[in-house]
C-alpha cells in the first residue's frame, strides 16, 4: 500500500518538476510508515519566493494528493530556536517559538523523501540529522508545555463540575504525553491519530505497558492526567518502570508538570509557585513516590537503578528535599 502511494506522490512530483518546481519532497503519514488505504498523499514544494502557503489538491488513482508550497525560511528559524536546546526554567522563549504546527512540518520533512533538489533540501536534512538530539528535546518540551496548558483546563473544568470537558482535555493531555514518550524512543511523528499504532510498533516490543484505550471506561480525568504524567517522566528519563497503577502511595501530584530544561528537568506548577528543578534520577524518584509509600518508593528507585544505584542514605536525603520543596 505505501509503495503504491509513494509512486503516486513521485508521479505528481514529476509533473511539478515539469512546471518548474526544483525542490520537492514527500511527507506525511505514508513515508512515516503509517497511513491507511484512504490516506491522502502529501507533496511539498519549497519555493523561497513564496511569502505564504499555497495548497492545491489533485486526484490520482482514487487518491487525494495535497500539494503544499511554502518557503524554507520557517524551517531554518525552528532549527535555530531548537538547536542547541537552551530552554531555562525562567526563560521558555525558544519553546514558545516552536509551535506544534511548525515542529510538525519539520518532522514531516525529516521523515519524508526528497524527490527533487538543488542541494538545498539535502543540506537541510544533514543539518537536521546533526541537530536531532536537540530537536527531540524541543519536541518533548513542546508536548510538556502543551500538557501543562491542558492540565490547567482540566483543573478549571473540574472546578466548574464539568467532568465531560475535563475528561476530554485529560485525554488530549494523555496523547501529548504518549507522543513525548514515543519521541524519546525514536518514533518521531506529530499527531494523535496514530498513537496506539505507533505504540504497538515501538514500545510494546520493549515490554512497556499498553496505553489506556481511547475512551477509558470508569476512569476519572484525574487518573488519566496521572497516567499522562507517568508517560512524561518516561519521555524525560527514558525509563518506563515508572508506569503503572498507584499501589500504596498518595498518587503522582497532578499539579506539577515536568518540562525539560538545559541541564535537567523543572517541575512547573499548574497554579502559581516557582518551578522546582531536579535531575532526571530525581524525576524518577518523584514518579515512584506517587505510586508507593516512601520506603517502597526508595526501594523501587534503587532496584530500577541497578548496579549504578546511589547509596540509600543519599536517596533518602533527596526524597526529603523533594518533600521540603513541596514536590511530594
Amino acid at each position: 500500500m505505501n509503495d503504491a502511494m509513494r509512486q503516486i506522490g513521485r508521479a505528481v512530483a514529476e509533473e511539478l518538476r515539469a512546471e518548474g518546481a526544483g525542490r520537492i519532497y514527500l511527507g506525511g503519514a505514508i513515508p512515516a510508515g503509517l497511513g491507511t488505504p484512504n490516506s491522502d498523499i502529501d507533496v511539498f514544494v519549497v519555493d523561497d519566493a513564496r511569502t505564504g502557503v499555497d495548497i492545491r489538491q489533485y486526484e490520482r488513482d482514487s487518491h487525494r494528493v495535497d500539494v503544499e508550497t511554502f518557503s524554507l525560511a520557517g524551517f531554518e528559524s525552528v532549527i535555530d530556536a531548537a538547536s542547541p536546546f537552551r530552554a531555562e526554567p525562567d526563560d521558555m522563549t525558544t519553546v514558545a517559538a516552536c509551535s506544534r504546527s511548525t515542529l510538525d512540518r519539520l518532522v514531516r520533512f525529516q521523515l519524508g523523501e526528497i524527490v527533487a533538489d538543488d542541494g538545498t533540501l539535502q543540506a537541510l536534512a544533514d543539518r537536521l540529522t546533526t541537530a536531532s538530539p536537540d530537536i527531540d528535546a524541543m519536541i518533548m518540551a513542546r508536548h510538556c508545555v502543551d500538557s501543562l496548558n491542558l492540565v490547567e483546563d482540566v483543573i478549571g473544568a473540574l472546578a466548574m463540575d464539568d467532568r465531560e470537558s475535563a475528561m476530554l482535555q485529560a485525554t488530549v493531555m494523555y496523547t501529548r504525553a504518549a507522543e513525548a514518550a514515543l519521541t524519546r524512543f525514536g518514533d518521531r511523528y506529530i499527531g494523535a491519530k496514530w498513537i496506539w499504532r505507533r505504540w504497538a510498533r515501538t514500545m510494546t516490543p520493549l515490554g512497556v505497558p499498553d496505553l489506556l484505550p481511547a475512551a477509558p471506561a470508569e476512569t476519572s480525568a484525574e487518573e488519566v492526567v496521572a497516567r499522562g504524567l507517568q508517560l512524561l517522566v518516561c519521555a524525560l528519563t527514558g525509563s518506563w518502570d515508572v508506569i503503572g497503577d498507584r499501589e500504596s502511595g498518595p498518587g503522582i501530584p497532578t499539579g506539577l508538570i515536568p518540562i525539560p530544561v538545559r541541564g535537567g528537568v523543572t517541575l512547573f506548577p499548574v497554579e502559581g509557585r516557582t518551578g522546582i528543578t531536579i535531575s532526571e534520577p530525581g524525576l524518577r524518584l518523584w514518579a515512584f513516590a506517587g505510586r508507593y509509600t516512601r520506603d517502597e518508593a526508595v526501594d523501587a528507585f534503587l532496584a530500577a537503578a541497578g548496579a549504578g544505584a546511589p547509596a540509600r542514605e543519599d536517596v533518602d536525603a533527596y526524597f526529603d528535599a523533594l518533600v521540603r520543596a513541596r514536590a511530594i
